[in-house]
């Protein structure tokens, strides 16, 4: 346990000092290693040691991996800018506008709880309010999970299973893939459904109901999820099918109101993720309607999408679970029938909302003991060391973040600054900021100015597309480079540089 706990810590020093070593993926190997062989080979149940020392070093670990992300601009301001400037305008007065898109965000998904931040962006504007946020709802995910292995297999849990299983939820593949993003709302849902079944295992409904309400006003799709596990669960459980009563009749009705009315009233337009489903149809109601209608082509697409990413590594156990099974269902359902390649082949973050109940069934799997015990060890210890994604911090660059907010002083006054993705998050909040999101946007006018880094991230566009703009753009105004990398052009013509 000690080890574990220097190896999160060498590797949150090592990424701030030498970038790719800053992965705890690495020592993951080695403590899976020595814990599956003294769990395999010794039957007694191993002590848990000083588990407060690992929830330290992984409270570091956390917080400076997301941190680390955004000064070592790793962080896309496209994922991450559609929140945190839905959070400072709304404490501005614009509620819920990001320009990320040009849309009220919370006609998106209904991710009303990020208003609790405001206050806090109100008194100091920020990034790191998200980001900060992001680490600890990774990190605090461990305090559940520890009392649903109680709830399962009592007090005197073995200490190796324990150490593994805490490991498994912070090192993995999704959970990683958000530590990376800095935030994202699925940030929250994992949390939160891991207190959701605690609350449930603990017979805990005022639990239940704290988490349902707060998980419903994470995003839209958690109101298929929570249903799903409730009404499961109860059906072996009969003293709580008024609380699965509840949590249902809540989802269904928050659902239809946010889809049915605050949609329409926050926007013009639907949403345009529906189109992840245009092989059924292109409005909710005309894919579950397709979904019905082509059978044959739905379960092509199911038994094609990546569902074994999730079972392989597992072992298939959440799988044999029938409470673990329930709670994925919907989320294998939305993903397998998605068109969208990212959601078809479980890349990104889009499966996180299903390693609650991984883990669930892999805990239920060793509480039953004799073989399946040994499979749910094997399964805590490989489940995260499979598949790319997974939390490294990187290097700083803080001679690019002086730079970037030296030109940014300069340059005040600008009726319009147009600045790359990756550069976003560090730009401020600025009415006259624009993300360079389309070829459009290189039709400049006189005044204008662009921040482009060629060298970084160079999303949505190819990645030798920045240096390119760079020249266009510099034949149509002045052109200052700095040894950081930062390229700005201040445009004293106008010109189309597409």
């Amino acid at each position: 346990m000690v080890f574990t706990a220097l190896a999160l810590v060498l590797s949150t020093v090592l990424g701030s000092a030498v970038g790719d070593l800053g992965a705890f993926r690495y020592p993951h190997f080695i403590i899976t290693g020595f814990a599956l062989w003294a769990g395999l080979t010794c039957q007694e149940r191993h002590p848990l040691g000083p588990a407060h020392l690992v929830t330290a070093a992984s409270l570091l670990w956390c917080v400076w991996t997301s941190f680390s992300r955004h000064l070592g601009f790793g962080i896309n301001g496209v994922d991450f800018s559609i929140f945190d400037w839905q959070v400072a305008s709304t404490a501005t007065g614009n509620f819920g506008y990001s320009p990320i898109y040009e849309v009220n965000h919370f006609a998106v998904h209904p991710t009303f709880l990020l208003l609790a931040l405001v206050p806090f962006h109100a008194l100091a504007p920020s990034p790191y309010w998200l980001l900060l946020l992001g680490a600890l709802s990774v990190w605090a995910g461990i305090f559940p999970l520890r009392r649903i292995l109680r709830v399962l297999m009592g007090p005197d849990t073995d200490g190796l299973f324990e150490l593994l299983i805490i490991l498994a939820w912070l090192d993995n593949a999704w959970t990683g893939r958000l530590l990376n993003a800095g935030f994202r709302i699925e940030s929250l849902t994992p949390f939160l459904l891991l207190w959701f079944v605690a609350g449930w295992l603990e017979k805990k409904r005022w639990l239940v109901v704290g988490a349902t309400v707060a998980l419903l006003l994470v995003k839209e799709d958690l109101a298929l999820i929570l249903p799903a596990f409730a009404i499961a669960a109860s059906l072996r459980d009969r003293p709580m099918r008024a609380l699965a009563a509840t949590v249902t009749a809540c989802s269904v009705v928050w659902l239809w109101l946010y889809v049915a009315k605050l949609q329409p009233a926050l926007a013009s337009a639907g949403p345009t993720y529906l189109s992840f489903w245009a092989d059924f149809g292109s409005t909710p109601k005309t894919i579950v309607l397709g979904v019905v209608m082509h059978p044959l082509r739905f379960a092509q697409l199911m038994i094609t999408s990546g569902w074994w990413t999730i079972a392989l590594p597992s072992l298939f156990l959440p799988f044999l679970s029938f409470r673990a099974l329930a709670g994925m269902l919907p989320t294998i359902v939305m993903l397998g029938a998605s068109s969208n390649p990212s959601m078809h082949e479980y890349w990104t973050y889009y499966p996180v909302a299903m390693v609650p109940f991984v883990l669930l069934g892999i805990i239920e799997a060793r509480a039953k003991g004799g073989r399946w015990a040994n499979a749910a060890l094997v399964a805590a210890g490989i489940m995260p060391l499979f598949w790319y994604g997974y939390a490294r911090s990187i290097a700083p660059k803080l001679d690019l973040e002086r730079a970037v907010q030296s030109q940014l002083e300069q340059s005040n006054a600008a009726p319009r600054i147009v600045v790359q993705t990756i550069l976003f998050p560090h730009v401020g909040y600025g009415k006259n900021l624009r993300p360079f999101l389309k070829h459009d946007d290189l039709r400049a006018s006189e005044g204008d100015v662009f921040f482009l880094a060629p060298a970084l991230d160079s999303w949505p566009f190819e990645f030798d597309a920045p240096a390119t703009f760079v020249t266009r753009l510099a034949e149509c105004g002045e052109r200052t480079s700095d040894p950081s990398g930062l390229e700005t052009i201040r445009i004293t013509k106008p010109c189309d540089a597409r």
